[in-house]
């Protein structure tokens, strides 16, 4: 996740993909990112490829980004109201893909491949946004994939041939702290984050609606 440069933030926000109907109790795959300061740089980021209940989900993997990604210092109380936060729903998974059957900008990508040194299994996945934000091709978005899964020796012929490819999409929703302060203002959304009832009417984001 990324803030917003100042001073207002884009008022929504939304990928090219179909955004998927999410229930209060769906479980879709589910990344956590956080961003603060007028410059934007990541301040954290957590999720899971594995199907995750929501809200429950979502709020620990919240805490996990905020406070407990071992990359950065965990937020201070000071930097809350800068933070631009964003969640990514993924779906529309399809497997047993070639490594360059994809397209940047549309696709996130997970590859799965043997270490060529030990056989051992290494995985690696880029968001849809990652490769089209960096300017990266399918090859460059390789090379960078398997640095990330742990491999030194680079994209050959060989690893690329070697790669397991799934493709998913994903749907993506970001507020600022100030936008965050908005919709709490609303009474459904404060009597939901008191009680944790539905309070039936909610109000509708920019996505994931």
């Amino acid at each position: 996740m990324r803030p917003a440069p100042a001073p207002a933030p884009a008022p929504a926000r939304a990928c090219p993909a179909p955004l998927p109907r999410c229930e209060p109790r769906s479980r879709p795959p589910l990344p956590v990112a956080r961003g603060a300061g007028a410059t934007p740089h990541l301040r954290g980021c957590i999720g899971t490829l594995e199907p995750t209940e929501i809200p429950r989900g979502l709020k620990e993997l919240a805490l996990t980004s905020a406070l407990r990604d071992r990359r950065f210092p965990p937020i201070g109380h000071a930097e809350v109201w800068q933070l631009h936060c964003g969640v990514s729903l993924l779906h529309s998974y399809e497997g047993g893909r070639a490594w360059d059957d994809w397209e940047p900008g549309r696709h996130g990508v997970v590859i799965r491949f043997p270490d060529p040194g030990s056989s051992r299994s290494m995985q690696a996945t880029f968001l849809p946004e990652i490769a089209e934000r960096e300017g990266w091709d399918q090859r460059e978005t390789m090379e960078h994939l398997v640095r990330k899964a742990g491999w030194r020796g680079g994209a050959t012929g060989d690893v690329l041939a070697s790669i397991d490819l799934t493709r998913y999409q994903s749907s993506y929703c970001a507020l600022t702290y100030g936008e965050y302060k908005e919709l709490s203002r609303l009474p459904s959304v404060r009597e939901d984050s008191t009680s944790g009832a539905s309070s039936g009417s909610r109000p509708r984001l920019p996505c994931f609606s």
